[in-house]
């Protein structure tokens, strides 16, 4: 059972809550744009992550980006590393080799010059097509490397590894979903027009942005290789929480 709270004893306030009403607004506005933005992000980043992981399976021994290899799911991680323990890269490998040998040296496997002329051939076709699977494999990863780098979330979010102090700023405005918005909007309700009209139009906005910078700041000394993003303002809100529960 989930037990809401409609108001409280000291809801009256002598001011209209101008700042909280205006970060209701601001919070709700930019919902509403990620909303639209975001799932286009993120299917952009699974589309371009799906193409590159299923080439790389195909082709373990092509040179991939360690750091990209990072960015993958623990799992596909854990996939490709199994594979390649299996040998499944030095197969695909020799299976290459082959191709190019039934292709252009079954029919000339003579001895002499020729011979000599059929085996740097085919070596140098062989280098040829590696060079074309790596070049291909490097626009797949810098396709998906772009999509990561503009996903919505991973753009304005926190995250503790990457650091950035606009990013702190922007986080406090972004929701996961209606729910994490309409709860953290319902208490900031509930706690900020009291501590508006307690101390004023100034005081109150300076400490809601400090009290989310301090809960980001906390998240990140917690967590400091996390390149999980971090969005809300559950922080900001939970510091007009206190300060309610304190006056």
């Amino acid at each position: 059972m989930i037990i809401l709270p409609l108001g409280h004893e000291q809801m009256e306030a002598q001011r209209l809550p101008y700042i909280t009403i205006g970060i209701v607004i601001l919070n709700v506005a930019i919902f509403l744009i990620t909303a639209v933005v975001a799932p286009q992000t993120d299917r952009e980043l699974m589309e371009r992550g799906e193409e590159l992981i299923g080439y790389y399976f195909d082709h373990l021994y092509l040179d991939l980006p360690q750091g990209t290899f990072e960015k993958f799911p623990p799992e596909i991680q854990a996939e490709i590393e199994h594979r390649k323990q299996l040998g499944f890269g030095e197969l695909a490998e020799r299976m290459l080799d082959q191709q190019t040998l039934s292709e252009e040296v079954l029919d000339a496997l003579g001895t002499g010059e020729k011979g000599k002329e059929d085996r740097q051939s085919r070596e140098e076709k062989l280098k040829e097509i590696r060079r074309q699977e790596q070049a291909h494999l490097d626009q797949l990863v810098q396709a998906f490397e772009k999509a990561f780098k503009n996903n919505f979330y991973r753009k304005y979010g926190y995250i503790p590894s990457r650091g950035g102090i606009l990013t702190i700023f922007s986080s406090m405005f972004l929701h996961g979903g209606i729910f994490h918005l309409l709860g953290n909007m319902l208490f900031l309700w509930l706690s900020g027009c009291n501590i508006e009209d307690l101390w004023g139009r100034i005081i109150y906005p300076i400490f809601y942005l400090l009290g989310g910078i301090f809960a980001a700041v906390a998240h990140g000394m917690m967590f400091p290789e996390s390149s999980t993003p971090l969005i809300g303002a559950s922080g900001a809100i939970a510091a007009a929480m206190g300060a309610f529960m304190i006056r």
